[in-house]
């Protein structure tokens, strides 16, 4: 990404890497995505602080669950400067490599990007949670 590159334009690059990455379950290309002080707050645990807080917490995930049908909509993007932020739908099919049965996991995230020095944006904060309600 260059320079120039807006976040309107880089981001939605930045969420299909995340989707790709986290189908085929690759921990390496799905953390490329994040700046080295990210803060991801997951829903019903602690703070994964650190680039490698969240790569070890992804790569545990992965290790119990395969996702399909990754979807992202309703995105909304705001443009700040060298700072954006995002907020969206989204939804996947988790199938726990137990044989436990798949299930359906919807929610909403919270996005703060941080365009990097080489222009690049990533993930700089992250808040997601569950549409759930039982």
């Amino acid at each position: 990404m260059t320079q120039q590159m807006k976040a309107t334009e880089a981001i939605p690059d930045i969420l299909e890497i995340y989707r790709v990455s986290l189908m085929a379950g690759d921990p390496d290309r799905w953390i490329s995505n994040w700046t080295e002080d990210c803060v991801q707050l997951p829903p019903g645990g602690p703070m994964n602080i650190g680039i490698k807080m969240l790569y070890e917490s992804i790569s545990a995930w992965l290790s119990f669950f395969n996702a399909s049908e990754f979807e992202i909509w309703d995105i909304k993007i705001q443009d700040m400067g060298d700072w954006a932020y995002s907020h969206l739908n989204y939804s996947y099919k988790l199938k726990p490599k137990d044989g436990s049965p798949s299930y359906v996991y919807e929610g909403k995230a919270l996005t703060i990007y941080q365009q990097q020095s080489d222009g690049a944006w990533k993930i700089h904060r992250d808040c997601f949670n569950s549409n759930t309600t039982d």
